[in-house]
């Protein structure tokens, strides 16, 4: 007998995953502040840009995101974004860790040392993940942590194979780690053999780069259009943190302390509330309860289609 069993799920918010992301936030920030204070506490290389206010307020602005994700997914609400911007900040704790400890043992030195200059190396890399991760995972994920469906899934793989592109790119170019500042040393991993390759990787992923901010936008347009009630005022709060945050980085606010560290919490600031707002929120709490009902419905209609239509018997 063959029954046409499909029936469309209902949505509802995933399983909590309790108290234990915060425990992966500690472990991030705790790095962090490590990698902070050993950066202050060491003397720069020689031309080496010095470390202003604007530095560790971009840190905690950047934590902040893996604060908001580890409350997404203790409260069961689109987990894969909450996992997004929780990798963001664990990769920006292992960013500054690594550099913290690249300036410790540069620390006395005219120049820097294998192991500082392999530490600046892996930092660059988790520097351009996270870079990959913040023009992916709000654009493609809010507010449901999902993609707008399986077709959108060549988003996700234009994020990651830009990412290994560049990575790859970066780590074995030849010449200094640092173009600008001589002191960096020659990079220890770069071969003259690949110069060419290096080179066109570099494109490659600067393409794909594209590709992930033109398919985010693209994602996130579709849904302006598809969602109505709770959902499109939850865009509507979203899309005002993406602006913000878009016009701040084209544009040039000035040199001065004050106006870089204001810019940087409007912007960080900005996008922080247009996602945590809406989704934590009594709209968030809206949205669920709307998906749900519409989830339910689907699924009456569904089982009593079936009902008027008769199963068929198959003789072996």
């Amino acid at each position: 007998m063959i029954n046409n069993s499909n029936t469309t799920r209902a949505p509802a918010r995933t399983a909590s995953a309790g108290w234990s992301p915060y425990a992966w936030m500690a472990v991030a920030s705790g790095g962090a502040a490590i990698g902070l204070w050993l950066s202050v506490t060491s003397t720069p290389l020689p031309g080496a840009e010095p470390m202003t206010v604007e530095d560790p307020v971009d840190m905690v602005c950047l934590l902040l995101f893996g604060f908001l994700g580890a409350e997404l997914l203790r409260r069961g609400i689109a987990a894969g974004l909450g996992r997004a911007l929780m990798l963001i900040a664990g990769l920006q704790g292992a960013n500054y860790l690594l550099a913290g400890i690249g300036d410790a043992v540069t620390d006395g030195h005219g120049q820097a040392p294998v192991v500082a200059r392999l530490c600046s190396l892996v930092a660059e890399v988790l520097f351009i993940g996270t870079f990959f991760l913040l023009l992916y995972a709000p654009l493609a994920l809010f507010p449901t942590g999902r993609l707008p469906g399986p077709r959108w899934r060549w988003l996700t793989w234009a994020a990651v194979l830009g990412f290994l592109a560049m990575a790859v790119s970066v780590v074995f170019a030849p010449g200094l780690v640092d173009e600008d500042n001589p002191a960096t040393g020659a990079n220890p991993l770069g071969l003259e053999d690949l110069e060419g390759l290096t080179s066109t990787l570099e494109v490659v992923g600067a393409v794909f780069l594209g590709a992930t901010l033109v398919g985010g936008i693209a994602a996130f347009v579709v849904r302006w259009v598809r969602y109505r009630g709770a959902r499109r005022r939850q865009l509507a709060w979203f899309t005002a943190g993406v602006v913000t945050l878009a016009s701040g980085m084209v544009t040039e606010f000035g040199g001065t302390v004050v106006v870089e560290v204001a810019s940087a919490l409007a912007i960080f600031g900005t996008l922080l509330v247009g996602m945590g707002w809406p989704l934590l929120g009594p709209l968030g709490r809206k949205a669920l309860a709307e998906e749900q009902n519409t989830g339910e419905r689907a699924i009456d209609h569904h089982a009593r289609t079936e009902e008027k239509v008769p199963t068929t018997s198959v003789d072996s």
